[in-house]
């Protein structure tokens, strides 16, 4: 839509306000019209015109008087004056400059040099006021909280403000200008879901938008750092470019795992101690003059030694945040305890059929989570797999192989239920938005993912999810940094 400028004309006489209307009312401006200095000065602070022409010579308030009033007030001291005057003596037009006019038209004016100045005053007041909004705007922007980018459909970046240069590793404002925003952002961080990046820049209207992050794995020096990368689609005549946000979202997504993981931990470990306490004193409160002294020891001995364990879970639960750390401050688990853990997790759950392949060359390394987080990670896929089982029996394959000295792959395979590809997209979105009592399970899917994708991105690794070749059920890839345990000895 093309700009329009507001031209507001200030005169006493109504021939001219006449004769200026019909030299104007074709060339695609706004008029407005006051008939003396008080009424010009409302309609000036309501209207903010981009041009007042301004007659001199008018009763109660002359034009120089409404020039210095115009000048002295804050939102209207940057609006352009044209004044016409009939007087054409020096001494006038130095009165009108020092009282604040831009210029000045003798009366009887001429029509073409009257429009062609309007023209340049109009052009000029309004390349004026762009350049103040894009003053605002930059400073807006380079106070924003978060990152924000402008980038072309070649992927290039065209502009980027204070946070976005510090999430990108620049303190330079023209460094990263012309580079590649994706083979700029790989070098720091790692992008999850791998499957919400295969388009980008992003299309314009995707009815399933998945979320995108960009992961900085856990160090020795350092805890993740998650961003979340939003976009805009900018309407452009010759090129497409889009707005990128980056927007840090590491507490927002470490608060939501180690609620999920309180949950998790309380339900597992408080349960059974609670119970023995329970049916304990209930057996002793009910049956007590019906019991033998060595069966009153006997349930007291059953109530003690359930609060000692309640007391030790209790511990635990206190301790809960150190646990669910991915690295634990790299606490890493060796590959021979694993197999004994998935046996654990596979009692406590109730899954019986669990196989476990963990060749001799995998048990040299160590993995890059805590013992409790890759238990945490466990209790997650093995409880996937029996709510989702048919039968709630299902058969699960757990193997690990060695990729590279840097890498083990865990794949576990169940047989239960068969996915839609958007299942299988919309798994590894972390806390999606209709998620209920902090399940970390997707509405609608029930695929407790999540905390699954969130542990093994902030160590670096990947995910992976497909439906079985052959037969129901699916298959979970999951690709973890290691270390060999020689290097760790010291730990």
């Amino acid at each position: 839509m093309a700009f329009s400028s507001t031209i507001l004309i200030i005169d006493d006489q109504p021939s001219v306000r006449k004769s200026l209307e019909g030299l104007l009312i074709g060339q695609g401006y706004n008029l407005e019209f006051a008939c003396n200095g008080s009424e010009g000065l409302v309609k000036a602070s309501k209207l903010v015109p981009d041009l007042i022409i301004l007659d001199v010579m008018m009763p109660k308030m002359s034009g120089f008087e409404v020039c210095e009033r115009i000048r002295n007030d804050p939102i209207l001291a940057e609006v352009p004056i044209l004044m016409l005057t009939a007087l054409d003596d020096l001494s006038s037009k130095i009165q009108g400059l020092e009282a604040g006019a831009d210029d000045f038209l003798s009366k009887p004016f001429n029509r073409i040099e009257l429009l062609a100045r309007i023209h340049t005053i109009t052009r000029l007041n309004r390349y004026r006021r762009l350049l103040s909004e894009r003053s605002k705007s930059d400073w807006i922007m380079e106070q924003a909280n978060d990152g924000y980018l402008i980038i072309d459909d070649n992927d290039t970046i065209r502009f980027a403000n204070s946070k976005a240069r510090i999430y990108l590793g620049s303190n330079d404002k023209t460094e990263i200008i012309g580079q590649t925003f994706l083979e700029l952002v790989t070098k720091q961080y790692n992008y999850e879901p791998q499957n919400g990046w295969v388009t980008w820049p992003p299309e314009h209207n995707s009815q399933h938008p998945l979320p995108r992050y960009l992961i900085r794995p856990e160090s020795m020096v350092s805890k993740p750092f998650w961003l979340k990368v939003e976009t805009l689609k900018l309407p452009a005549p010759s090129i497409t470019t889009w707005v990128v946000c980056l927007r840090d979202v590491t507490e927002e997504m470490t608060l939501k795992r180690d609620i999920h993981s309180f949950h998790k931990l309380i339900s597992h470990k408080l349960r059974t101690p609670l119970i023995g306490l329970s049916n304990g004193s209930e057996l002793l409160m009910r049956h007590a003059t019906e019991l033998s002294i060595d069966e009153i020891e006997e349930f007291s001995q059953t109530i003690y030694n359930s609060s000692q364990r309640l007391l030790t879970q209790i511990n635990d639960v206190l301790k809960y945040k150190q646990s669910v750390s991915p690295g634990q401050t790299f606490k890493r688990i060796p590959f021979d305890e694993f197999p004994e853990l998935v046996k654990n997790v596979s009692r406590k759950l109730n899954v019986s059929n669990v196989l476990v392949d963990c060749p001799k060359e995998v048990t040299l390394f160590q993995a890059t989570l805590s013992h409790q987080a890759m238990e945490l990670l466990l209790e997650e896929i093995l409880e996937n797999s029996l709510k989702f089982h048919p039968f709630q029996k299902p058969k699960v394959t757990i193997s690990l192989k060695p990729i590279t000295n840097s890498f083990v792959r865990i794949i576990i395979g169940d047989d239960g239920i068969t996915l839609s590809p958007e299942q299988i997209m919309q798994a590894w979105s972390p806390y999606y938005q209709g998620e209920k009592y902090f399940t970390g399970e997707s509405s609608g899917m029930g695929l407790g993912l999540s905390t699954v994708a969130s542990l093994i991105w902030e160590v670096g690794g990947t995910c992976q999810l497909y439906n079985q070749k052959e037969g129901s059920g699916v298959v979970l890839e999951l690709t973890i940094p290691v270390v060999q345990k020689a290097t760790t000895s010291s730990e």
